[in-house]
């Protein structure tokens, strides 16, 4: 089985919106608290088991940090993402997916 990682661009409104300005307030506001923040994660379904254990993994690690993430198929999850849906990283099973978003500059380092 293949695996690809990669992180989704969002959209300038994503950034102006009323919720990235809260988090960026919140931020400014307390510097010795760390900010809250919430990942979207796109998984393909086969992974759900491993995901679920690496996020609470993660989560009891970094308690400031709430992963959310949607399962299903690759080829499902490639078309929300080209929809607009809100993610941060994908795990795709197959290459195909991951070659289309790089395909339609849905990529972004980092």
């Amino acid at each position: 089985m293949t695996v690809g990682v990669t992180g989704c661009a969002g959209t300038a409104q994503e950034k102006d919106s009323p919720k990235a300005k809260k988090k960026q307030t919140k931020q400014e506001g307390t510097s010795e608290k760390k900010e809250e923040t919430e990942i979207q994660v796109f998984i393909a379904a086969s992974l759900n088991t491993v995901m679920t254990e690496l996020a609470k993994k993660y989560e009891k690690e970094h308690p400031e940090v709430k992963i959310t993430y949607n399962a299903d198929s690759s080829g499902t999850l490639l078309t929300q993402i080209e929809e607009g849906y809100e993610c941060d990283l994908f795990f795709s099973a197959a290459q195909k997916q991951m070659d289309q978003l790089e395909a339609d500059g849905l990529i972004v380092d980092g």
